[in-house]
């Protein structure tokens, strides 16, 4: 995680005292922006102009005054030229606003020509593209690209990956959270809103399934705008990149081995695929896709199919390379129509050949060509290969991050944060989607859907899952209009909850039992790890002194990570979530935090999402955080989430009867509570719950006044008091906060025993 590279990094603070230097008002920096003799890899050179453009065409007037000019370059150091004869020229064909210079300057994305500035370079593909996009205008195709890549360190070692081995397994990585499973989310967000800055069309990004692989998406676009958009937005990609030391690759298979590889799937739609029966036309052009598949193959990445070869496989996630598939929902096919659109019969088809590092230009010409034009005839250039033979934690500069985070956007544009929990029922996922409006309720925000296979939820052939908003949050990390989304996620039908879903049937009680009006106070305990997932400050060879000191400690001796909890809580109060308090617990490196009091289904939306900011702050600080209810073995303390409840009844005068009769039914019920209170049907917390530590024993059902050693505690003030509340001391710290305060209000307040 710490290995980067920095053999060239600088001081961006001695950067940023000359780059706020006035210049004069006229005067712009214009970069320009060019694909090399590669095919893949771009390149950039400034000059300054004495005006300041406002588009890259010129009228009349402006043909002799502040017309873009065309440019050269020598060809023989990009592979596009010999030296003797080496002159390329550049000519503009559109223009972004700069994110990195900002004020007037200007990104100039340019065609390339040869020596006789007429004819296009060999890896000119905008031009016969633009000429192709012309002849379809009148469908209006629509494309949107998810472009997938791979961080580096200095080394060219996947970043936050070990140096001497890997990291675990695939399965927890793909929009995962946390310092333990995602690696460069600054790079990433640097990059998105370097994007909204230039006016790219990015619509989203989220961590892969490899670590160290994200994806964002661009689109969508119409004709010559997508590969304009998608180049553009791989250089700022670059850039951002080289800021913080780290290399991009777009190799479509990075890491040999089960690891997924990198593509760049494609989503396509004409106007008549949007419209109502859309779907003919849609199978219309699958049918032609699949007759020139092998076009296709050669057309999909710089090298005629070889790098895709080491990708297209049949497995990880992709179809074989040798044979043409298609399928609803099915991400192991060439093609893949979304559940969405078979069942409202239009929309718009997804292409998953398409590598990581292909030519946007040639992958939407070749689209329209086949789709849209009907080239399905002519005969194909012969392969000179079968293609069968062809298949052969990083901590980064907050200071860079934070130049980039300060990029001002439009104002409607908005970062929206969805967040689930996947298939463990206890780890959460997220991604990002950019929405072009300031949402004031969650009934104006988008169902969205995820690749359920990468989550634990689905299989590949029928992967999709739906996200349905619940809950609305202020962003702390992105700050200004962006959100956080609390979601539910249903299965393929887009009707049936998913199995790890407990919010839908939570809400169904709470709204039974609201007029007992239930209130919930939950007590977070979580422990923090290092890089090699040891609690954070504990001697690397040993153990810290015995438990006793460190509980509400302070002093560098007795408490580790305080400034994570700092973080954390004022997150959460940025966030709006009821965070009540906090402290250090009794093992060092644990902590807890309080949620309450919350009524009905609000508790456990505000649990989630605070859990949401915990692994989120943590990563940030590059420091794991573990909800396990028994991280460490012996005589340390163990993780709960200790629930505070009561009724309308209990904290009137009087209440110590409804609340003693709540204990009462709790009792009878003791094994089903303990199923549902953590993930593994209490297997978990049966490392917890041995009657040592300030626990009860999970075999037997025990109340008392303030002990902790009780399944439940009834405090002193409650007893004296006569009314209040209980605790209930049972559920581990990993538990579903949904399912405890679900079991809690059906036992207590429905009488369900």
């Amino acid at each position: 995680m710490s290995d980067l590279h920095t053999g060239a990094k600088t001081d961006k603070a001695v950067l940023d005292r000359y780059m706020s230097l006035p210049i004069a008002d006229n005067q712009v920096q214009a970069m320009y922006i060019w694909i090399d003799g590669t095919g893949e890899n771009l390149r950039s050179k400034t000059r300054t102009l004495d005006f300041i453009p406002k588009s890259i065409s010129a009228s009349k007037w402006q043909r002799y005054f502040n017309k873009l000019p065309i440019w050269n370059y020598d060809g023989s150091s990009t592979g596009q030229a010999e030296g003797s004869n080496s002159d390329m020229y550049l000519h503009p064909k559109a223009m972004y606003p700069d994110p990195f210079r900002l004020g007037n300057n200007k990104l100039i994305l340019c065609e390339v020509f040869k020596y006789n500035n007429k004819t296009p370079a060999d890896t000119n593909h905008r031009m016969s593209c633009a000429a192709i996009m012309e002849k379809a205008k009148d469908q209006v195709p629509w494309f949107g690209m998810e472009q997938e890549y791979t961080l580096l360190d200095g080394d060219r070692h996947p970043l936050g990956w070990p140096k001497n081995g890997y990291p675990g397994p695939q399965g927890p990585y793909y929009c995962g959270v946390g310092a333990n499973k995602v690696y460069g989310r600054d790079i990433v967000e640097a990059h998105y809103k370097c994007c909204l800055y230039a006016g790219i069309n990015i619509s989203g990004t989220n961590a892969e399934v490899m670590p160290a692989q994200w994806e964002y998406q661009v689109g969508p676009c119409e004709g010559i705008k997508m590969g304009d958009e998608l180049w553009v937005s791989r250089y700022l990609l670059h850039r951002v990149a080289e800021d913080f030391g780290v290399i991009v690759t777009l190799d479509p298979k990075p890491i040999r081995g089960d690891w997924n590889g990198a593509g760049m799937h494609t989503n396509f739609s004409t106007d008549a695929m949007r419209k109502p029966g859309g779907i003919a036309p849609i199978e219309k052009a699958i049918e032609n896709l699949g007759k020139v598949h092998k076009k296709h193959i050669m057309a999909y990445d710089p090298h005629q199919g070889m790098d895709n070869a080491r990708r297209l496989t049949g497995a990880h996630e992709t179809s074989s390379i040798d044979a043409f598939s298609a399928g609803v929902a099915n991400r192991g096919a060439s093609v893949r129509i979304p559940r969405s659109v078979s069942e409202d019969k239009s929309g718009y088809l997804e292409d998953r050949r398409p590598s990581s590092n292909a030519d946007p230009y040639r992958v939407s010409e070749m689209m329209v060509r086949t789709i849209c034009l009907n080239e399905i005839q002519k005969r194909l250039r012969k392969c000179s290969v079968k293609m069968s033979d062809l298949h052969t934690g990083a901590k980064t500069d907050k200071a860079v991050l934070d130049r980039y985070m300060s990029l001002p956007i439009a104002d409607n544009q908005v970062q929206a944060m969805y967040i689930w929990i996947d298939g463990t029922g206890e780890n959460l996922r997220s991604k990002t989607r950019t929405l072009d409006f300031i949402p004031k309720s969650i009934s104006e925000l988008p169902i969205w859907n995820y690749d359920g296979s990468s989550t634990g939820q689905a299989e590949g052939s029928n992967s999709d899952m739906y996200l349905h908003p619940k809950a609305m949050y202020p962003d702390p990390f992105r700050l200004g209009n962006n959100k956080l989304i609390l979601c539910e996620v249903f299965k393929y039908n887009n009707k049936t909850p998913a199995d790890t879903n407990h919010r839908m049937s939570c809400a169904a009680i709470m709204e039974k039992a609201k007029d007992q009006v239930p209130w919930f106070g939950m007590e977070q305990e979580y422990t923090l790890l290092d890089g090699d997932r040891h609690p954070l400050g504990w001697p690397k060879n040993g153990y810290p002194g015995p438990q006793g000191p460190y509980y509400c400690g302070v002093g560098a001796n007795k408490v580790y990570g305080r400034d994570i909890v700092e973080a954390h809580y004022k997150c959460c109060l940025y966030a709006g979530i009821n965070i009540s308090g906090t402290n250090a617990e009794v093992m060092p490196a644990q902590w807890e935090y309080q949620v309450g009091p919350c009524e009905g289904i609000k508790m456990g939306d505000e649990l989630w999402v605070s859990r949401y900011l915990l692994h989120r702050v943590a990563e940030d600080f590059g420091v794991i955080v573990t909800l396990d209810p028994k991280p460490i073995i012996g005589d340390w303390n163990g993780a709960g989430m200790h629930t505070n409840f009561s009724t309308d009844a209990m904290r009137k005068p009087g209440g110590i009867a409804p609340i003693e009769k709540a204990i009462e039914n709790l009792g009878k019920v003791h094994k089903k509570h303990i199923m549902a209170y953590d993930p593994h049907q209490g297997m978990d917390n049966a490392r917890r719950l041995t009657g040592a530590h300030e626990t009860s024993s999970i075999d037997a059902f025990s109340a008392g006044v303030a002990n902790r050693g009780a399944s439940v505690r009834i405090p002193r003030s409650v007893s004296e008091d006569k009314s209040g509340y209980l605790e209930d001391r049972r559920p581990s710290s990993n538990a579903d906060p949904y399912r405890v305060s679900e079991m809690m209000v059906r036992t207590i307040c429905l009488n369900e025993t």
